[in-house]
């Protein structure tokens, strides 16, 4: 069977919330001020308090991926540190940690941390196949990763702010 016939055969909205959940992860561009605002918010959950983001120099290669260096300062509890470790590796975004270093102020309960982040985004792809060439088929180890994509992917509800009327009807009054 054809690629285009398969995909037709596809349910149209479970197919875009997956791409959608897998291009959230693993872009395939940098999008700094998305992972700034993630990060952001990861922090706060996490009980710390973001106090610098710094983009490092350049950008690199990991594998097949894409990667760019972010290093973070953080202040928070010392007994927030894991839970602020377990919060960055259970986010929406792939991001690895390189280095963390964590130094004592004169308030022993509180730290400041200093965190350098590799952040992964894809390359965007060359080659696609021909339109006879098969479709690969999602293996169950991928299954399971796009259900952790979607777990981890933060749940938000569309808001809708209704705006009343601004200014005179008739400006020529």
């Amino acid at each position: 069977m054809c690629k285009a016939k398969i995909l037709e055969s596809y349910d149209k909205d479970d197919l875009r919330v997956n791409v959608g959940h897998a291009l959230a992860a693993y872009p395939i561009e940098r999008d700094f001020s998305n992972v700034f605002g993630l990060l952001q918010n990861l922090t706060s959950q996490s009980g710390y308090s973001l106090i610098a983001i710094t983009l490092g120099g350049g950008s690199g290669k990991s594998g097949d991926s894409q990667t760019f260096l972010l290093k973070l300062e953080v202040i928070g509890s010392l007994s927030s540190t894991k839970n602020l470790i377990s919060t960055l590796e259970d986010s929406p975004r792939i991001m690895r940690m390189n280095s963390m270093e964590t130094t004592v102020g004169i308030d022993p309960n509180l730290v400041s941390t200093f965190l350098n982040l590799d952040v992964l985004y894809s390359s965007i792809p060359e080659v696609f196949g021909s339109i006879d060439s098969p479709l690969p088929e999602l293996s169950q180890k991928d299954e399971e990763l796009l259900a952790r994509l979607a777990k981890a992917a933060p749940q938000t509800q569309p808001q809708i702010i209704q705006l009343g009327p601004r200014g005179k009807a008739n400006p020529f009054e």
